[in-house]
C-alpha cells in the first residue's frame, strides 16, 4: 500500500498492523518524511514501512497494489485532484485500486456537516472542495479511473473506491 501524502503515518502504521502480511510506503513532502519515519519505527514497523519524499504533483512511488488518499483530494480544485489521480493511475499495478478517504456530500439539499466543510476548505485552500459521488466519479473518470464503490464510515467520512478503467 502507497499512502499519498501520507503525513506522520498514523493512517499506515493502523493498516500495518491490521494487516502483517502487507508492507507500505509512506508518501509525503520532505519535510513532513521526517516525522513519518520517527511514527513508524516507535510503532515497529520500520521493516515493513519504507518513507519515500517526494511531491504528488510530479509523481508518485510506482509498483502498488493499493494507493490511499486520505484526506487529500478535498485540499484541491478538480484540475489539481486530476493531476494527483492522474500520476496514481500511472504508478499503480494493472490492477491495483485507490482507496480515497473523504467526506462524500449528499445529492440532496439536507443539512449536512460536509457541506460546513466544503465551505471551510474553499476559504482556506483557494479552490479546496468537498465532492459528492457524482463529482468523485467525474474526477476519477478525468484521471483514467472508474469509481467501484463507495462505503460510508460514519461521522460523514465515506471509503472510495477506484480502478483504471
Amino acid at each position: 500500500m502507497v499512502d499519498v501524502a501520507g503525513g506522520k503515518g498514523h493512517i499506515l502504521a493502523t493498516v500495518l498492523h491490521a494487516n502483517p502480511q502487507m508492507r507500505g510506503v509512506l508518501f509525503d513532502l520532505e519535510y513532513v518524511t521526517r516525522h513519518a519515519r520517527q511514527t513508524l519505527e516507535a510503532e515497529g514497523l520500520a521493516g515493513r514501512a519504507q518513507v519515500v519524499p517526494g511531491d504528488m504533483f510530479a509523481g508518485v512511488p510506482a509498483g502498488g497494489d493499493v494507493y490511499l488518499l486520505a484526506s487529500v483530494l478535498h485540499n484541491w480544485d478538480d484540475d489539481d485532484a486530476v493531476r494527483i489521480l492522474r500520476n496514481v493511475r500511472e504508478a499503480m499495478n494493472d490492477e491495483g485500486r485507490v482507496l480515497i478517504l473523504e467526506v462524500v456530500l449528499p445529492d440532496s439539499e439536507e443539512p449536512h456537516l460536509g457541506k460546513d466543510i466544503d465551505m471551510r476548505m474553499l476559504a482556506i485552500f483557494n479552490g479546496g472542495t468537498e465532492r459528492s459521488r457524482e463529482q468523485y466519479a467525474a474526477v476519477l473518470g478525468h484521471a483514467g479511473l472508474v469509481l467501484t464503490d463507495v462505503v460510508e464510515l460514519g461521522s460523514g467520512a465515506h471509503l472510495i473506491e477506484a480502478r483504471r478503467r
